[in-house]
C-alpha cells in the first residue's frame, strides 16, 4: 500500500510465484517500478496495480514520480 508518500511494507520477503499487489491510499499519483522488470504506469489515487514474481532475487523498487522523497522499498523472493 501507498500511503504518506511511503511503501507500507517497505520491505517484503516472498516465495517464487507469489503476487503482490499496491494500493494507492494517497491523494497524489504513484508508480511502482523496478525496471526492467516491471512498471506500473500511473497508479491514480484509488487504483492499484498487481505482479507475479517469477524468479527469485532481491527487488529494488520505487515511485519514480517520488523516489527523491524517499519512496523506495525492496522485495526479495525465494
Amino acid at each position: 500500500m501507498t500511503s504518506g508518500f511511503r511503501f507500507s511494507p517497505s520491505a517484503l520477503t516472498i516465495a517464487v510465484g507469489d503476487k503482490v499487489s499496491v494500493h494507492n491510499a494517497d491523494t497524489a499519483h504513484h508508480t511502482f517500478t523496478d525496471s526492467p522488470t516491471w512498471d506500473s504506469g500511473d497508479v491514480a489515487p484509488g487504483g492499484s496495480y498487481t505482479y507475479r514474481f517469477g524468479k527469485a532475487g532481491t527487488f529494488s523498487f520505487v515511485c519514480s514520480y517520488h523516489e527523491a522523497e524517499g519512496m523506495t522499498g525492496s522485495i526479495t523472493v525465494r
